[in-house]
């Protein structure tokens, strides 16, 4: 199945290898320092390591709120796996092993996307005894799920949120609008919430609590109303976005004028 993953495994008595899927949902973060160790978030090695701020993330908020590049974080000593690569615990070095090749289209388009199409129903149907979350935004992306959550959707909870500042309200004021004709057609099970003001305590607390933890900035209004709304309900929260990976656009958040910056997968 699809998801965010870590796995961690050795043939024989080959090396340790760690890898994690695709698109590296599932955060891996490794220091070498004494020995290899790994990590969900740079903060816990930090602190096992007694490593400091490097100065890296000011680059977060000349260039981009995404990600430094490569495999490099704020902290000296401690680097993040890049997806499609796996990290080789003896040599300390990591090593592509997807797309090794020009990939060859095998299907018409046709048939390859009614077989995705099989394959998404089919993992819907594996989880529906689960206790099922689903949002529901005007993309490409939320819309195809909500598709494979056809058979199912009487047994899934939905729920889209709205509200903001700036151009993020005028983006989820349109998600707002299509997603009430979708649910007035389809007679789903959603729920409509709006998101709090930024200066909200509860938010505060929330923002201190990431910053803590993680390098990067995430939507603290949307994460202090997930922990508000569905904290010990026992979700299982469907939800996809891999299409953006082949999405021309982001170049454009990244703000490097006409800068060039040569990608170097730094050593440990």
């Amino acid at each position: 199945m699809n998801g965010r993953f870590v796995l961690v495994y050795r043939r024989g008595a080959s090396p340790i290898k760690v890898l994690n899927d695709a698109c590296g949902l599932r955060s891996v973060f490794y220091s070498d320092l004494h020995s290899i160790k790994i990590s969900s978030h740079p903060n816990l090695l930090a602190e096992r390591i007694g490593s400091e701020r490097n100065g890296l993330a000011k680059y977060l908020s000349i260039y981009t709120g995404y990600h430094p590049p490569a495999n490099t974080t704020p902290w000296y000593n401690i680097f993040q796996l890049i997806p499609n690569h796996y990290l080789d615990t003896s040599s300390k070095a990591l090593k592509r092993f997807f797309p090794r090749e020009e990939l060859i289209q095998r299907l018409p388009t046709e048939s390859s996307r009614n077989e995705i199409a099989e394959h998404l129903a089919n993992q819907v149907n594996l989880l529906k005894d689960e206790n099922l979350l689903c949002s529901i935004t005007a993309g490409i992306d939320s819309r195809v799920t909500l598709s494979a959550t056809k058979k199912h959707s009487r047994n899934i909870h939905y729920f889209t949120y709205f509200g903001g500042t700036g151009e993020a309200e005028k983006i989820l004021s349109t998600d707002r609008k299509v997603v009430s004709d979708i649910v007035d057609n389809l007679q789903l099970n959603h729920t409509f919430f709006r998101l709090r003001i930024e200066e909200d305590l509860d938010i505060q607390a929330v923002l201190e609590k990431q910053m803590s933890e993680s390098h990067l900035i995430h939507n603290k209004s949307v994460a202090t109303e997930f922990i508000k709304r569905f904290r010990g309900k026992n979700y299982l929260h469907l939800r996809s976005n891999l299409l953006e990976i082949t999405r021309h656009f982001y170049r454009n958040v990244y703000r490097l004028k006409n800068k060039y910056l040569s990608l170097i997968v730094y050593p440990i």
